[in-house]
């Protein structure tokens, strides 16, 4: 786990490459961690490599369906909930329209 450092910045980007290279420890790391940033790319990165571990899915239905946090504008839930429906776990039947533009791009943006 990540800890608080004059390093963490570095530690960050390196564990983020990590994800972006489908590493799965830096997968499951990034998605039990409690920085925001690493949960995001974790949902993202795990979306595109459809990484179906039980314990990525359980951890994001707990953790961030609910999850107000935003990143530019758009809550961490809605990334969830297209992870969700992309990884074909939970079927997305809403009309939000950025949950719906999450699902079509497949998280290639």
């Amino acid at each position: 786990m990540i800890k608080n450092s004059n390093n963490m910045n570095l530690e960050i980007q390196k564990l983020i490459d990590q994800m972006v290279d489908n590493n799965v420890s830096a997968l499951m790391e990034g998605i039990n961690s409690n920085i925001p940033i690493l949960n995001l790319n974790a949902i993202i990165f795990g979306t595109r490599y459809k990484f179906n571990n039980d314990d990525f899915i359980n951890t994001i239905k707990e953790r961030f369906v609910d999850s107000n946090i935003k990143f530019f504008g758009t809550e961490l839930k809605c990334f969830a909930i297209a992870s969700l429906h992309l990884l074909n776990v939970q079927k997305y039947v809403g009309t939000d329209r950025t949950i719906l533009r999450l699902i079509e791009s497949n998280f290639y943006f």
